[in-house]
């Protein structure tokens, strides 16, 4: 199971070899934030969980209301983080 209540999208942006999003998780040894590139996988990161892989990033912004996200998947689960604008 994914924990969305300790996970968080803070944005997307392009880097050097690709798009990338920043994020910050709150993992049991404490509050981690930074930079996680396409195929990342949880475990290798401390910046995604356990067995949790990087699969897509979107800036958003094609529509109006179309806000980043980024894909992480698990074996065949899939989760769709958006990032929330307060």
């Amino acid at each position: 199971m994914f924990p969305s209540e300790a996970f968080r999208l803070l944005g997307v942006f392009q880097g050097r070899t690709g798009p990338e999003a920043l994020v910050s998780y709150n993992t049991p040894e404490g509050p981690q934030s930074g930079g996680v590139r396409l195929g990342e996988k949880g475990g290798q990161s401390k910046l995604l969980p356990s067995g949790w892989t990087l699969v897509s990033v979107s800036p958003g912004g094609k529509t109006l209301g179309d806000s980043s996200s980024i894909t992480v998947a698990q074996g065949a689960q899939r989760r769709k983080i958006e990032m929330l604008i307060p």
